[in-house]
């Protein structure tokens, strides 16, 4: 008897083997988010720097480097389950901090709509770690972020999906990334999950790739790690060092930081840097010495800053112990955030990030920059493909749409139904670097997160044409909620291409809302006049004396354009 359940036993494992297909990223094509000099040779994929950089940090810092901190994977997968099984080198668990912190890992899903969804999972730690979510609501897919241990070093990973499940890893962009340097708050300690590290929680919030260089006692300004930062093209580079520099008096912390900013800026001449005060600690009122401490700090960090001003240096930014504003119970004792603590930090953040960058979020829909995906093509691919080609091209005209701008012409993305007006696009850009950003199913807060995620940085271009808003007409959103969406949209192409002579188009006519779409392309018109930008209405051209669609110019939904439809257009389109 035990014999033939020892069997049914072997034969069910296999069965559920067989149910299985398993992905490591290292073999099938998976590239670590948040990892800098990626195409250098490491030890161990999972290392947060090359081998190539051991020489030049200290052996702390080094050791420090192989702890996954900040580094995640994205995948893009429709299963109804997903396990995860890793093996980690040290113990999973600190006396401060547990092991789902320590040693664990966090799912969040995106939607198709761009909302960011939490994954719970049933987990068990031993030789071999298991995080399984499953099971998981059927649907169409959802691209997956998962964060990686930021205490501890992996061995080996792999990814489970359904055996006839869809997957794929998605790798990173050319975005340029925000660098944080700093310690082990940075690193983690003491968030519960590797998702509420206060950098995982900017990350995901802004969408904007971050390398997180926090070394656990070891945040210290040094040679080495700026070596490393100021030859690494960034958005944004934050010095969170203090935790770690109030072993040193107050002249030295001042010295070290300013001669950090010296460094960087031979390299990184006008990127903005945050000098992040000391977040102090919560007991300090019953505890004197530890006040004095992050209150040193904090004075010498404030004199470097205004000595920095006074230098010449430019585009530089203060976090200030009042803007973080850590609470009383924000820490697990004394030193280290808790998940409240680490909210506190990361909203603090947040905030001056916005700012400096200028991704303001207003109150409606169409301003909160989101990302979007379909069935019939990678948005997130697209947005990539974009990016290359900014970076090869230099393009001279840039044209943001939806799914009409998407099927004129230029380069199609893959799996999209089909370009449909190719012959009078061609003609009219033949010779010109003119490329085309439209992308199917786009709404105007789609275009902003693009314009916030490097489609318009690191280049010059003499005009910038933009049709969008059909979209958002299709989903509800009122003539408000589209004229002031298209109003921080414009604000935010004039800030990130000040010399480009910018074009505002009309809503395109739809069948059964002509009257509708005129009526709203009449308050676009009046906003973009007061916004100082031009304003054009192709659109015109494809309506009937009766101002009704004229169906020959459009495909049977009355929507999308036909090839006659884009060649009326093109001239009235690209007019200055």
């Amino acid at each position: 008897m035990k014999n033939i359940v020892f069997a049914l036993l072997i034969v069910l494992s296999t069965v559920c083997h067989a149910q299985t297909s398993w992905y490591k990223p290292e073999v099938d094509g998976g590239q670590l988010h948040g990892q800098l000099m990626q195409r250098e040779d490491r030890s161990n994929y999972y290392h947060r720097l090359p081998d190539v950089i051991k020489s030049n940090v200290r052996a702390a810092v080094w050791n420090l480097s192989h702890n996954a901190a900040g580094q995640s994977l994205k995948f893009h997968t429709n299963s109804t389950k997903i396990v995860i099984k890793y093996v980690v080198v040290e113990g999973h668990s600190m006396n401060h901090m547990p092991a789902t912190g320590k040693s664990g890992l966090d799912l969040y899903a995106t939607d198709l709509n761009g909302r960011i969804k939490w994954c719970g999972a049933k987990r068990s730690f031993g030789d071999t770690i298991v995080y399984n979510y499953s099971p998981i609501a059927k649907n169409k897919g959802f691209e997956y972020e998962l964060d990686l241990p930021p205490y501890n070093t992996v061995k080996s990973l792999q990814i489970g999906v359904d055996e006839k499940a869809s997957f794929k890893f998605s790798n990173p962009t050319d975005e340029l990334p925000i660098i944080v340097y700093g310690t082990s708050i940075t690193q983690g300690a003491c968030a519960s999950r590797p998702g509420m590290i206060w950098t995982s929680i900017v990350r995901r919030e802004l969408k904007i790739p971050l390398v997180n260089l926090g070394f656990s006692g070891n945040g210290l300004l040094e040679k080495g790690i700026l070596d490393v930062i100021k030859t690494t093209p960034a958005k944004l580079i934050i010095l969170d060092c203090l935790p770690n520099m109030v072993r040193y008096k107050k002249s030295k912390i001042t010295a070290l930081t300013v001669n950090a900013v010296q460094d960087i800026r031979k390299s990184q001449a006008n990127v903005p840097i945050i000098l992040a005060d000391h977040l102090g600690y919560p007991h300090s009122e019953m505890m004197i010495n530890e006040a004095n401490k992050a209150e040193i700090s904090n004075e010498a960090n404030l004199a470097a800053y205004k000595k920095l001003l006074e230098m010449g240096y430019s585009n530089l930014h203060h976090l200030t112990y009042d803007d973080i504003a850590m609470p009383n119970d924000g820490t697990v004792e004394g030193v280290h955030p808790s998940d409240y603590g680490m909210r506190a930090y990361s909203d603090a953040y947040i905030k001056m990030i916005r700012e400096v960058l200028y991704m303001p979020k207003g109150e409606f829909s169409t301003q909160k920059a989101v990302t979007q995906q379909r069935d019939s093509y990678n948005w997130r691919e697209r947005h990539a493909d974009v990016l290359s080609s900014v970076k090869k091209e230099n393009p001279k005209v840039v044209v943001f749409g939806n799914s009409i701008m998407h099927q004129w012409g230029g380069v199609q993305s893959v799996g999209y139904p089909c370009m449909r007006g190719g012959d009078s696009w061609d003609e009219m850009t033949k010779g010109k670097a003119v490329i085309n950003m439209g992308a199917g199913w786009d709404k105007v807060e789609n275009v902003l997160w693009r314009v916030y995620h490097g489609a318009l940085d690191g280049y010059d271009s003499e005009r910038i044409i933009v049709a969008i808003g059909i979209n958002n007409m299709n989903s509800k959103d009122s003539e408000n909620d589209i004229v002031e969406g298209i109003r921080t949209l414009i604000q935010a192409i004039k800030l990130r291409q000040p010399n480009a002579e910018l074009k505002i188009c009309g809503i395109f006519p739809m069948r059964s809302k002509e009257r509708e779409i005129e009526k709203i392309n009449k308050s676009i018109k009046k906003m973009a006049k007061g916004e100082g930008v031009l304003f054009g209405n192709p659109g015109l051209l494809l309506l009937t004396n009766g101002k009704k669609v004229d169906v020959s110019f459009y495909q049977n939904d009355g929507l999308h354009l036909n090839a006659k439809g884009y060649r009326r257009i093109v001239k009235d389109f690209f007019s200055e």
